[in-house]
């Protein structure tokens, strides 16, 4: 049986306001969807380190719960029960070079349990970031994507994201063409 996502609670906070509890949920929720991608990367599986990451008061959240049906309230108090079941993190920073005058929103995660996954949400978690960026008047949104991850490379490609310039190239060293293990997709948006 499907889960129901008409009736997921989508909520934005600001890091400092996400309690341990919430961010160690998100963590699990990457730590199941993302280490091996990690860990057969260059960039390697460091769960202490993605843990201090997540847990920077400059980072944003949008966290998706599935409510238990004994809670009617979709409110914070009400829902802090409720099972984390996707989240999108992400922070205002700069660009990178040449560009590192300009704000850009920047998606550190996104990630959904794998039985809400294919429902709509991920593009959801994604629309509702292009109205962030336009709300605060921001006209580019990067994300660093692994090349193993096609379904989230296919959907950030649906939804307008390129290469960055920044993106890492293809190299060749002696005779043999390495792929980056990670690129860089940046999406500008109209003013």
């Amino acid at each position: 049986m499907d889960p129901p996502t008409s009736s997921v609670i989508c909520a934005l906070y600001p890091g400092k306001d996400v309690h341990s509890s919430e961010i160690q949920a998100c963590f699990d929720i990457v730590q199941s969807t993302s280490a091996t991608d990690y860990k057969s990367s260059a960039l390697k599986w460091r769960p202490s380190e993605k843990l201090k990451e997540m847990q920077d008061e400059d980072m944003w959240y949008i966290l998706l719960r599935d409510p238990d049906p004994a809670n009617a309230s979709p409110t914070r108090d009400m829902t802090s029960f409720s099972p984390i079941i996707g989240f999108l993190s992400f922070m205002f920073t700069h660009d990178d070079p040449p560009h590192q005058h300009r704000t850009v929103l920047y998606i550190y995660e996104v990630h959904l349990i794998d039985s809400y996954r294919g429902k709509g949400l991920g593009t959801h978690l994604m629309e509702t970031i292009d109205e962030i960026a336009k709300f605060v008047r921001l006209n580019k949104i990067m994300l660093t994507v692994f090349t193993s991850n096609t379904g989230g490379r296919r959907l950030y490609e649906k939804l307008g994201f390129v290469k960055d310039e920044c993106c890492p190239p293809i190299r060749q060293v002696r005779r043999r063409t390495i792929e980056p293990d990670y690129l860089i997709l940046s999406k500008e948006l109209a003013d």
